[in-house]
């Protein structure tokens, strides 16, 4: 059996038509069972869940994570095998069908194409095709909140973290890698996931979120499950910020070294050397602006890494009337 399990929040019509579309992918295909974890709705999403026949579930804890819902979605799933979504994606049919026959090839999981729609004041403003640039085949170097994975594979590595605010995913594949457990990327579409974060997000907004401490939590976490290693290899954000700590600690040693009025200078043009040529190699990557949020990361970094709040995992299967 598959267990889709999603998470979401005041989604209103986006749990609708994500499981619609988990319903017209597998009915009559696999043997499957919907489960929803929403983080305490104040609209009619859980109403909405179990019409189309989802087994609803709230978390204890007002302080969810994404993580803290797939925790709870996996304790409660039936299946061997777990399909995570968002409440604001839909299932592309015949993803399942190509992923659990690569998943029979020895693979703990397996994830696709992923396809943004941006919307902006009720309006489709911008488009990403194929959101990881997967065109072939291929051991996923990371994977986001939609990913199928064996129970007994996610178990093994520890399970979702639901300690961890955002960087959730990456800082359970690093788990899942130190472990030799490798999820497959396939060419094949798997969701479309509507992006509204355009609706209110400001210069200020970008800036200053919580969500960025999400990081230094995932990487205090990883440090703490000796997975650091794998989480610098497989997490491009943690891996830049690596980089500019290393640079920024190198160029100021050089400029202790020379002192005075020269070492300044040495400092500065050392920096805007390993800038530059930073920038030419996230370029020629189409990541150039991951230099912005690699810069952000040096302050963020430490502060998340002393915000990691414990979360408590208790939950109660919602009773209400369809």
């Amino acid at each position: 059996m598959i267990s889709v399990i999603v998470i979401g929040k005041d989604e209103g019509e986006g749990i609708s038509r994500c499981l619609q579309s988990v319903r017209a992918a597998l009915e009559g295909a696999l043997p499957y069972e919907m489960i929803y974890v929403d983080s305490h709705s104040r609209d009619d999403s859980l109403t909405r869940a179990r019409t189309l026949g989802a087994r609803c579930f709230v978390p204890d804890d007002a302080r969810t994570t994404p993580a803290l819902g797939r925790l709870i979605g996996t304790q409660a799933a039936l299946g061997e095998t777990l399909l995570f979504l968002d409440g604001d994606m839909t299932l592309s049919p015949g993803f399942v069908q190509a992923g659990l026959a690569a998943m029979d090839r020895g693979y703990a999981g397996a994830c696709g194409i992923r396809r943004d729609v941006y919307v902006k004041d009720g309006r489709v403003v911008g488009e990403c095709g194929n959101y990881f640039g997967c065109r072939a085949a291929r051991t996923a170097p990371e994977f986001g909140g939609a990913v199928m994975l064996r129970r007994d594979a996610l178990l093994e590595a520890g399970g979702w973290n639901p300690d961890v605010e955002t960087c959730e995913e990456a800082e359970l594949h690093a788990r899942l890698r130190r472990r030799g457990l490798a999820v497959v990327e396939l060419p094949v579409p798997m969701i479309t996931h509507t992006d509204r974060v355009r609706d209110a997000r400001g210069l200020f907004g970008t800036i200053f979120t919580r969500r960025r401490l999400g990081q230094g939590q995932a990487l205090r976490c990883a440090l703490r499950a000796g997975s650091a290693g794998q989480l610098m290899l497989c997490d491009r954000p943690t891996r830049l910020w690596a980089l500019q700590a290393l640079c920024l600690i190198a160029c100021a040693l050089l400029g202790l070294l020379v002192g005075g009025w020269g070492g300044l200078a040495a400092f500065a043009a050392a920096e805007a050397l390993c800038q530059a040529a930073m920038l030419l190699a996230l370029r020629r990557q189409g990541h150039a602006r991951s230099l912005v949020s690699a810069w952000l990361l040096l302050a963020y970094m430490p502060a998340g890494m002393a915000s990691l709040q414990r979360r408590g995992t208790g939950f109660a299967q919602w009773e209400g009337t369809a």
